[in-house]
């Protein structure tokens, strides 16, 4: 839930931003669709780990700047903590919890505390949008009554080069009511199950019909209706976030202005002004906070969006080609930092010395030093990859080759095994010798305890044997300098598990 939170917070803010900067310089149906990514990201639990070749850049993105700051505020928020509550920093006490207890245990509890409320606000929002919804659909269906499309387009002529037909065509695919005392005509129903409804002022004015008709169908060409649900429940899980209403209340806006746009396409240029007057007789500024709730398209905006609405209309904002390419530009760039981190290990860790055989015949033995600091995974190309535990960085990898050399290792013999302990004696020109009991201690004459058994005639010889692999480093670039230290302290390890 935190990397949800961050990352749709910086997400949303970015989105914001850009919108502001390229209003009336790029589409409003882009302007729209850019709010896809916001939800894409409160539905999606978790970032994708990706390991990118962008040199210092990589340290951007959102996740790894987060958990940065983290580590770096941590202890002193724990010691901002303890003075709040009283604690002194280092005191501890026989009778009582610790500072240490005390700063871990405080934080649990409000955390269990806040979960709680959150599971709470989520049961009450979605009681409240569910009921907000059902009064809604109740109130219609008593008071419709179904219209014919013939009543509302009988007189009306193609003007646009079959445009018009084809939408009158998909009008004949959706219901069309009538219903008295509604606020304003809009589109209602299970996601595209949708039907118009129409105050009876509209639809006796076939012009105004025609307009709204345009409108209401452009909203569901756009499946505006199933998008109003995932709105709907997004805010029911996130309804602490101040940031997810803000973007709620915005794609909304914006959902208008891109069935605006979307409208205008079909009807001509020749119906802007016509059209904007029909948007003026029926847009109602009596805006309820139940209108957020409710999955229906009804036209009730604030003075500051209605303007906003006319001015798209009457101006035509000209898209212009450089500005669509920079947003898409930036967005692409925006979702690179929101959706993706450095990759985090998932394999496998060890205790103790460990040999690992893969199925291509690498054998490699990872030493115990590291054991409780580094993990292991086997790469699709089949080579041993380590991993640093703290970074989730790779430290380098064993690949398998022909060509990798020899282990050079020192092995003792003697001429005779048939020493009887306490009678063998050291000759004068021996240079080692070796305990009976064969544990491979070796001594020099003067370090000799008297305890003991000697066996003469010790030789020492080298041999070699074939290393079927080779040891690559990885690429530190960008690691957090905390994490250096301990990576370069594996790497030397693993290294010298390639000379042994």
């Amino acid at each position: 839930m935190k990397e949800i939170i961050i990352t749709s917070s910086v997400l949303i803010l970015c989105i914001m931003l850009i919108r502001r900067a390229f209003r009336g310089k790029i589409s409003s149906r882009l302007q729209y669709a850019l709010w896809l990514l916001v939800a894409l990201r409160l539905i999606v639990p978790s970032s994708a780990q990706i390991r990118m070749e962008i040199g210092s850049l990589e340290g951007f993105r959102v996740m790894d700047i987060a958990e940065t700051l983290e580590d770096k505020t941590g202890d002193a928020a724990a010691r901002f903590l303890l003075r709040v509550i009283g604690v002194q920093e280092q005191s501890t006490s026989a009778d009582g919890p610790s500072s240490v207890f005390i700063a871990v245990t405080v934080p649990m509890v409000w955390l269990g505390i806040v979960k709680g409320v959150w599971k709470g606000g989520m049961v009450v929002m979605a009681v409240w949008m569910v009921a907000a919804n059902a009064v809604f659909a109740h109130r219609l269906c008593k008071n419709r009554k179904e219209l014919e499309l013939t009543e509302i387009m009988e007189g009306t002529k193609d003007t646009d080069g079959g445009k018009e037909a084809a939408l009158r065509s998909y009008f004949g695919r959706v219901k069309i009511y009538t219903v008295k005392g509604l606020a304003s005509p809009c589109l209602y129903g299970m996601p595209f199950r949708e039907a118009v409804y129409l105050t009876p002022e509209v639809a006796e004015d076939t012009d105004k019909a025609r307009h709204v008709l345009t409108h209401e169908m452009c909203h569901k060409k756009h499946c505006d209706g199933f998008w109003s649900a995932v709105r709907n429940i997004l805010l029911i899980v996130y309804w602490m976030d101040p940031l997810v209403w803000a973007a709620a209340i915005l794609s909304k806006r914006d959902c208008e202005l891109a069935c605006d746009e979307a409208a205008l396409a079909i009807l001509g240029d020749s119906q802007r002004t016509a059209y904007g007057e029909t948007l003026l007789s029926i847009i109602t500024g009596k805006r309820k906070l139940s209108d957020i709730a409710c999955t229906a398209t009804t036209m009730t905006e604030s003075g500051k969006s209605v303007k906003e609405r006319i001015q798209y209309i009457v101006k035509k904002p000209r898209v212009l080609g450089a500005a669509v390419v920079a947003a898409l530009l930036l967005v692409a760039a925006v979702s690179v930092l929101v959706f993706t981190r450095n990759p985090r290990f998932t394999g496998h860790t060890w205790e103790g010395e460990i040999m690992l055989t893969t199925e291509n015949g690498l054998q490699v033995t990872l030493p115990e030093t590291i054991a409780g600091i580094s993990g292991y995974d086997l790469s699709e190309e089949g080579d041993i990859v380590l991993y640093q535990l703290a970074s989730g960085r790779e430290v380098g990898r064993f690949r398998k080759t022909e060509d990798a050399g020899v282990f050079e290792t020192t092995v003792y013999s003697y001429g005779t095994d048939e020493g009887v302990a306490g009678t063998d004696s050291n000759a004068s020109d021996t240079t080692y010798i070796i305990q009976d009991a064969g544990d491979g201690a070796v001594y020099q004459p003067s370090e000799t305890p008297e305890s003991v058994d000697y066996l003469p005639d010790e030789t020492v010889t080298t041999t070699g044997i074939p290393r079927n692999y080779r040891y690559i480093q990885g690429d530190y670039t960008g690691l957090h300098e905390k994490y250096l230290d301990e990576m370069n302290y594996i790497n030397s390890e693993l290294k010298a598990a390639v000379l042994w």
